[in-house]
């Protein structure tokens, strides 16, 4: 259903509802009784209240026709929902503003729909952590930060040698669910702030974007430590036991790392005005 309302522009009670259909009243969660006491902007969500009145404002003054958006509409139970807002300014003969159509839809199904693609197109399907394109994305945003503000952050690589051993052995079952506890792991024991991605395969990579020298330090100590995590679980998963003593023994520990500064501000050289030695230029 499309709901209809119009609304008015007078200054003193710019968008409120004069009118609404049915439609509109269902899709809102309102009765016409409940409507037609409150504006348009007052049952958005807060975040989206001041681009619908700088439309509105933009609409009353001419300097557009129409204007479409998409925000959040509160509903009386307190739950929002996704709607597409279609407005247009009905004036008079001398070209006095009367009052805006708006056309209002829920679209909440297809906002809901677009986040689980997203997600798909940005998240590993085993683990439920960033995939390489999105690690990628946020490491490209971490060194264009660090190229303007200096060097901060570090990276981590951590890869399971001879995991190929592990499917071939127990079976592609136990190597998907050791990827997955490994997953965990990590997520577990990372700050809100850090970015972790499964690379693909065995391989995994964490950015630390406020590290500094002594917490890469204590990220190359830690990656032996996280060798240790990885053969527990080994241990804990399914028919592990048995393969845990070999697979150690074939892979050094099961795990290498690596762990490295991120990049910071590129020194363009340049001479002294004075004609003094090179120095950096910010």
């Amino acid at each position: 259903p499309i709901g209809i309302a119009l609304v008015d522009v007078k200054s003193s009670s710019r968008g409120r509802f004069v009118q609404v259909n049915r439609a509109m009243c269902k899709i809102t969660g309102y009765t016409e009784e409940d409507l037609l006491k409150l504006s348009s902007q007052a049952i958005s969500h807060p975040e989206d209240i001041e681009a619908e009145q700088d439309l509105m404002e933009a609409l009353v003054k001419g300097e557009t026709p129409s204007f479409s958006l998409e925000k959040r509409s509160m509903r009386p139970d307190g739950d929002a929902i996704w709607t597409s807002v279609n407005a247009s300014l009905v004036r008079d003969a001398n070209g006095n503003p009367l009052y805006v159509v708006m056309q209002v839809q829920d679209v909440s199904d297809r906002k809901r729909f677009e986040g689980q693609l997203q997600y798909l197109a940005d998240h590993d399907p085993l683990t439920g952590l960033y995939n390489r394109r999105r690690f990628e994305a946020e490491l490209s945003r971490q060194v264009a930060f660090n190229a303007r503000y200096g060097p901060t952050g570090a990276v981590l690589v951590v890869d399971l040698d001879h995991f190929k051993y592990v499917n071939d052995t127990l079976g592609h079952a136990v190597g998907d669910e050791l990827i997955g506890r490994i997953g965990q792991l990590l997520r577990d024991r990372l700050r809100e702030t850090d970015v972790v991605a499964r690379l693909g395969g065995d391989e995994f990579a964490i950015m630390l974007p406020a590290a500094d020298e002594d917490q890469v330090g204590r990220g190359r100590r830690g990656g032996a430590r996280f060798g240790g995590h990885v053969n527990s679980l080994l241990r804990a998963s399914r028919d592990g036991k048995a393969l845990v003593g070999r697979f150690t023994r074939r892979s050094h520990g099961g795990v290498n790392s690596g762990v490295g500064r991120l990049p910071g501000r590129p020194e363009r050289r340049r001479r002294d005005r004075r004609g003094g030695d090179p120095v950096g230029d910010l």
